[in-house]
């Protein structure tokens, strides 16, 4: 039989009313689950009640924990978004379990253990539409909550939202007023860009993006001998203008840098050619460098311009310093002295056909060796690394004044030294005179030495010394010769005079004739010279 009205107690029944319509006045769902806890409490045949919410404590009935709720993963979790979440106490006698849940969401149950089911069962209808309100109302302030967040943080983002539009604002008058600034600084810059434009003494040609001419200044003009009414509508280097290649080939316009640079937009620098200038009937030299240039947020230019400066006085000089280099270059290879230029390293770079027959070699017997082995030195073949390096190496007064120039960039003139050489297969002296002067070749020190075979010479010299020698001691002999000679006849004068005295001091005559001094200055054959010691 179900029960009848006349079964519920009336109070009963308005706690469980009041109860219902009390949920609203908590704000948090556990204070809700421990309202209803407390007005199902008081329902006859009910022993205790508890709400088992996520976040709250596990539950607990008859004032003890529940051994099924143990692992409970409903208090450790949150809003769960499936309304058919289980409960893990099954349902056993005297336990009433009502799933806390609406169409969308599973909050937890609501858990009663009975002491009497028949007093219970008028008021399970309630007690389950009061389930069903706490579900609702659990709901409504989750969603309340959820609806607050969202309207704090739509606030902090409209907030972030209206500093973000005034600093844009102020950013946007900011950039009004640096743009008129700029506007200003453009127009003035256009003006001096203008009047450098019409002054410079470099030449400049503009060109559109089909490589036309459309501006030019009177320096371009000048220099090109045409006006730009005669320019305008041309391409740059026009072949009737006889462009021509720094090697005198024919300019083709279409493949000058300005044309490039207008069409494809790629910059050109240094480029040199020759314009040939109708009105002074001659060829002058141009440098040019070919600039593109592009509107905002454009990648084809809608522009070119190019500057040519006349270079004519320095691919003059250039002409002179390579003619002079030419000229400098036959004179080295046709000089007959052997000559050689060094590197730092000592290492042989340049040679001369004189320098080859000294070494009895080809050029690649000489170039990039040390002059000791291109030389052929009996010491360069003491040690495998070849010269600098044998044991006696140290002692070569050639290397060590080669070395020694490199290292303080001074000179050498007249050296004459003997070098042994390797020459028809076994060693001989060769004499050589050095003269060494510092250079500089790729912007570094290299020392130029001239070297010439005077072997013949100093064999010749030898020869003349010992011939000089052999003079010398005949020119000795022959004097020591005369001097014997002179005592000689002097002692014969001193005993004829002594004959002549001892006759005298007899009274005889003289018996010798001896010569005399007269008064014009001839000899008197009766006066004898005195002796020695006499007056």
């Amino acid at each position: 039989m179900s029960p009848s009205k006349n079964d519920i107690d009336p109070r009963v029944l308005g706690q469980l009313l009041a109860a219902q319509s009390a949920f609203s006045v908590f704000s948090a769902r556990q204070k809700m689950g421990e309202f209803v806890c407390r007005a199902v409490e008081g329902v006859p045949g009910v022993a205790s009640c508890a709400a088992c919410l996520p976040g709250a404590e596990r539950p607990r009935l008859g004032g003890e924990p529940v051994p099924e709720c143990a692992d409970c993963d409903v208090p450790e979790g949150d809003i769960d978004h499936d309304p058919g979440h289980p409960c893990r106490l099954p349902s056993r006698a005297g336990i009433q379990i009502f799933p806390l849940k609406t169409q969308d969401r599973h909050f937890g149950f609501l858990l009663l253990e009975l002491g009497g089911r028949e007093r219970y069962a008028p008021y399970e209808p309630f007690v389950s539409n009061l389930a069903n309100g706490l579900a609702v109302n659990i709901e409504r302030r989750w969603q309340k909550d959820r609806l607050e967040t969202a309207t704090v943080e739509l606030r902090r983002h409209r907030d972030h939202l209206e500093e973000l539009v005034r600093e844009r604002t102020s950013e946007l008058e900011e950039d009004i007023v640096e743009r008129k600034r700029a506007e200003e600084m453009l127009a003035e810059s256009e003006k001096k860009h203008r009047a450098l434009f019409e002054t410079m003494s470099e030449g400049i040609v503009y060109e559109d993006h089909a490589g036309k001419i459309i501006s030019a200044n009177p320096a371009a003009e000048r220099l090109l001998g045409l006006s730009l009414d005669q320019m305008q509508g041309r391409t740059s280097l026009d072949p009737r203008w006889k462009a021509i290649h720094v090697d005198g080939s024919p300019f083709p316009g279409e493949t000058h840098s300005l044309n490039v640079a207008a069409k494809t937009g790629k910059p050109a620098t240094g480029e040199v050619m020759g314009i040939y200038n109708p009105k002074s009937g001659a060829y002058i030299w141009l440098s040019v460098n070919s600039i593109p240039e592009f509107l905002p947020g454009e990648k084809k230019p809608f522009r070119a311009y190019a500057v040519f400066s006349d270079i004519t006085e320095r691919k003059q000089a250039e002409e002179a310093l390579r003619q002079g280099a030419a000229n400098l270059d036959a004179i080295f290879e046709s000089s007959p002295v052997g000559m050689l230029i060094l590197d730092e390293t000592t290492n042989i770079v340049m040679a001369n056909a004189a320098i080859l027959v000294l070494c009895g070699g080809s050029k690649s017997d000489v170039l990039q060796h040390r002059p000791g082995n291109a030389l052929r030195c009996v010491h360069s073949t003491k040690d495998p690394r070849g010269c600098g390096y044998a044991p006696q190496c140290p002692l070569c007064p050639a290397r060590n004044g080669i070395e020694a120039l490199l290292a303080s960039g001074g000179a050498m003139h007249g050296a004459q030294l003997p070098l042994e050489l390797n020459r028809n297969g076994g060693p001989r002296t060769v004499w050589v005179e050095i003269g060494a002067e510092p250079i500089m070749m790729n912007g570094r020190r290299h020392l130029c030495v001239a070297m010439e075979d005077i072997t013949e010479n100093k064999r010749a010299e030898e020869a003349l010394r010992q011939k000089m020698e052999e003079l010398r001691a005949s020119n000795n002999e022959l004097k020591r010769f005369n001097r014997a000679m002179m005592d000689r006849e002097l002692r014969m004068i001193e005993l004829k005079q002594e004959l002549n005295e001892l006759c005298l001091q007899a009274g005889l005559p003289p018996r010798y004739p001896m010569p005399s001094a007269t008064e014009n200055g001839k000899t008197d054959s009766n006066t004898l010279p005195a002796k020695p010691g006499q007056p």
